[in-house]
């Protein structure tokens, strides 16, 4: 099992009530997993923040990876070392 922080914005950290959690995963499993194990957690993220059936993340929510690079794809495995966030996309003026 893998163990990992996410560091959680916006909506996702008024609906958690929470700044960080941590989740295990299995060894190799995706970010999808780690979607899903977040949604298992904080149920009320399913329709705002992750889509119930795929475990997508709806927009403007996106995985960052070290502060540094956008998760592009939901199956590729994450890097157990390195501190990811729950971002989100913030547009105005």
């Amino acid at each position: 099992m893998t163990k990992l922080k996410v560091e959680l914005f916006g909506m996702a950290r008024r609906l958690s009530q929470a700044k960080e959690v941590e989740i295990e995963i299995g060894d190799k499993d995706t970010y999808r997993h780690v979607s899903r194990a977040l949604a298992e957690r904080f149920p009320a993220f399913l329709g705002h923040i992750i889509t119930p059936t795929t475990f997508d993340l709806l927009e403007p929510y996106f995985f960052n990876v070290d502060a540094r690079r956008v998760v592009q794809d939901l199956d590729e495995m994450p890097e157990p070392d390195k501190p990811l966030l729950l971002f989100f996309v913030d547009a105005g003026g």
